[in-house]
This record gives structure tokens, sequence and C-alpha cells, in this order.
């Protein structure tokens, strides 16, 4: 028997070899993301509304129905997120039989971007380092008709406006394959407190410098473009006013002492320089 004549049992062997390994490479690839997406698959608009099941996902399987849930509830008051604030994401899926979970979580602003901070905990671990984004853990992807996974999550700075929660979860059934499973997603709105934006902008830490000051005066620490600046002299008369800038020409300024002000929402914050 030559190399070229090969009887059909060794065919037989040939080709079983070959299927084990593509269906270990199958295996290889669940199992990796058993322990966790691989990004840039919670279905937000910043994803192209990619999931672990649409669009070239691993799990892409068109003859299951992409399902919509209520599962995300947050600790956050009714009022709104307070600026820089930790919060608890919780979700909680269900699906009868699945065999393992899984899900990929962020939190978006008006321009799609990804905002706040998710930190790693016993039910999942940020992405590839992006505190932005988060994933399940093998050790919390066990199977069941109902999962929980409660997430923590620091709230952006102060001026991020309403923002919307993305997560879209993966209930498979555990067969070591990657189709006939199952994608929930669901969507959550939540606003900024305004009131506490107007307290954390009073709490701001406004330096100007030099002080005094000759020339040129900057302000440094202030987050909030929309506002105006007042500079009134030691008479209480408004020398000027002008929309916030971080610096203000004052050498046309006689010497003296000033008041400078800068309202922005409903707040005021005023300080004093000395104008050489």
């Amino acid at each position: 028997m030559t190399s070229t004549n090969l009887n059909n049992s060794q065919l037989i062997k040939i080709s079983t070899f070959f299927k084990t390994i593509a269906l270990a490479a199958v295996s290889i690839l669940f199992m990796a993301n058993s322990g966790g997406s691989p990004g840039n698959r919670s279905g937000s608009a910043t994803d192209g509304e990619k999931t672990c099941s649409t669009q070239g996902g691993c799990h892409s399987n068109a003859s299951q129905p992409i399902l919509s849930q209520d599962l995300i509830s947050t600790d956050i008051p009714v009022e709104g997120y307070v600026p820089g604030t930790n919060y608890q994401i919780t979700l909680n899926p269900t699906s009868e039989g699945a065999g393992r979970w899984g899900f990929e979580m962020m939190v978006q602003d008006a321009n799609e971007a990804a905002v706040g901070e998710f930190t790693s905990n016993g039910d999942g671990n940020i992405i590839s380092g992006n505190a932005t984004r988060i994933t399940h853990k093998f050790a919390s992807g066990g199977g069941g008709d109902t999962k929980t996974w409660v997430l923590d999550w620091k709230a952006p700075a102060s001026g991020s406006g309403d923002l919307q929660i993305f997560v879209s979860v993966l209930a498979a059934n555990g067969n070591g394959k990657t189709g006939g499973d199952k994608l929930i997603i669901d969507t959550l709105a939540i606003a900024e407190n305004e009131k506490a934006s107007l307290q954390d902008l009073l709490n701001q830490e406004i330096v100007l410098y030099p002080n005094p000051v000759v020339n040129v005066l900057h302000i440094k620490g202030f987050k909030v473009s929309n506002a105006q600046i007042l500079i009134i002299d030691a008479t209480g008369k408004k020398v000027i006013e002008q929309p916030y800038t971080e610096t203000i020409e004052v050498q046309e300024l006689p010497k003296g002492n000033y008041i400078f002000k800068l309202v922005a929402e409903q707040a005021v914050l005023t300080k004093t320089f000395v104008k050489y």
C-alpha cells in the first residue's frame, strides 16, 4: 500500500481525528468565554449594538430570538446619581434550564461614550483593564433558571448628564457548543441629580493665580464651561463681565483689591485677588 492508496478504515480514522480537533477548538473557545466577554459586546450604540450572539458574536444562532427582560436594578435614588458616588447595579435575568450564564455591561452618555468606573468583585471583572466595562467571572456563571450578579459602579463627574445602562446576557444551554443559546438584553436610563451637581460645583477647589497679579489672572480647578465671570472692585462696581475662560486679562485694572465671581447654574463661587 502506498501513501496515496488509503483504505476506508484509515479515511474514517483521519476524518474522526480532524473532527475531534475541531470540536476541541470550539470547546476551548466556549470555555474561554465562559470566563468573561472579550469586550465590546454590550449591545450599546458605542459597541455598534454588537452582542455575544449577534453581528459575528461567537454564540451566533439566527434561530434563537433576542429576549428583552427588565433585569437591571440599582440603588441609585430616584432623584438621580450623585457624581463621583459609588453604587451597586444588580442584574437578575431568568431563563429556564440555562446551563451557564454570562454578561457584558457598560454605561453610556448622550454622546455614546462609556462613562463611570466599575470595580471587579466576586460577581464580575472589568474587561482588559478597562473600568468602563464589566463581565462575568467563570465562578459567577453557574447555571440555573435565574441568575443574580451585583456589580460595583462609580458615577462619573459632574456634568455627565443623563445616562443609559446597557447589558447583554447569555443564557447558554451548557452543551459545550456555541449554538442554541439565548440572548437577553436590557437598558435602564438614569438621570444626574442636578441639585447634587450644584453642590459638587460649590465644593470645587478653585485657585486664582498668580495672586497678586499684574497682567493675566489664571483660573485652576473649575470644571463647568457654561459660566459667567464677574470682577468687582472695592467700591462694588462691576469692572469685568465675560463668559468663562481659564485666563483673564487684568492689566488695565487699577491697583487694588478685587472680588472674583463665577456664576454657574444657580451657584456663585467667590474669590478675592490683588491687582499690582
